[in-house]
């Protein structure tokens, strides 16, 4: 008799392992439904569903994506999180394409809000989470096996951390995995929500931590931020736009200036030898271009816009 735990896990599929009994039902684990199972085994079936009870969650997970028009990527997302958590959260902006379809196809509770920036969206999605620990992913995020398996491991019991920083490793168009040493950023991703948040920011979505100790994992997450180069330049002209009408510089109009004839050499620089993006060769190189253009953009836009303020004497209005 094949154990269907063992089953599960050859799968890979970690929720069916620890909700599942010999008849196939899912059942709640226990350690006496356990031991049957082992004793109903073969001697070489025993092991393999000795090694798939090692690294089961104890703590319960969701995961909560935010989209908008996002038909072409959010499959891969939700894909690559439904044998990690336990409830999949997506909260939708106003798709005008097939997301919020394939969202629900695809077994993820789908929640329609109108946008209320970056942050404020990711604390509203998690806001809708029904377990303590959460875990954020974009929708053109992908947690990786490594990942997965390092966030069970941790999970297994009560963590000593509250919240955990991950690495999310940028993707070039057609390739499958991070160029050498990828040193891209970290971000708080999986965390405990009673005690960390996201920030209710329209600019950043970054989680604030109230108390508690924060860890780092090991494994990383692979960021697919654009289909080409080309979509690259449309999505950085947009964000650009976007953010610099958020935002007054706290800075004088000189020093701003300044900073335009500055941030590009120095963002380039930041880009291609510091983030290591000058290891993913050809590639590499127009990431670091095209990114420096955009922090280059922002200030020019954010110039611009005061520029125009200054001469029709109206204040700006912030939009997005």
């Amino acid at each position: 008799m094949i154990c269907p735990r063992a089953i599960a896990r050859k799968n890979n599929d970690f929720r069916d392992c620890r909700r599942m009994d010999t008849s196939g039902n899912r059942t709640p684990f226990t350690t006496e439904s356990y031991t049957t199972d082992l004793w109903k085994t073969s001697h070489g079936t025993m092991v393999q569903c000795f090694l798939s009870g090692l690294h089961v969650m104890r703590q319960t997970l969701s995961g909560f994506i935010i989209a908008q028009n996002e038909a072409a990527r959010i499959a891969d997302a939700i894909i690559s999180l439904r044998s990690l958590v336990d409830e999949i959260i997506v909260v939708d902006s106003g798709s005008t394409d097939d997301t919020v379809k394939i969202a629900r196809e695809l077994g993820a509770k789908v929640v329609i809000e109108p946008w209320r920036g970056f942050g404020a969206q990711k604390k509203f999605a998690e806001g809708l989470c029904q377990h303590r620990w959460v875990l954020n992913i974009d929708a053109d995020e992908r947690v990786t096996p490594e990942l997965a398996r390092e966030i069970r491991a941790r999970l297994a019991e009560e963590p000593d951390e509250v919240a955990y920083f991950i690495p999310v490793n940028i993707i070039y168009p057609g390739r499958s995995v991070p160029r050498p040493l990828p040193r891209d950023h970290y971000a708080i991703r999986l965390y405990d929500k009673s005690v960390a948040s996201f920030s209710p920011s329209p600019m950043h979505d970054t989680v604030k931590v109230r108390e508690g100790t924060v860890g780092r994992l090991a494994a990383g997450m692979h960021h697919h931020p654009y289909a080409s180069f080309v979509d690259l330049n449309a999505k950085i002209k947009r964000r650009a736009r976007y953010l610099a009408g958020l935002r007054r510089s706290s800075m004088a109009p000189p020093l701003m200036w300044l900073r335009l004839l500055v941030e590009f050499p120095i963002s380039f620089f930041r880009y291609y030898v510091v983030r290591t993006h000058i290891l993913g060769g050809i590639p590499g190189l127009k990431f670091a271009l095209y990114n420096s253009k955009f922090r280059w953009l922002r200030i020019w836009y954010m110039l611009s816009a005061e520029r125009r303020e200054d001469e029709s004497g109206f204040p700006r209005l912030a939009h997005g």
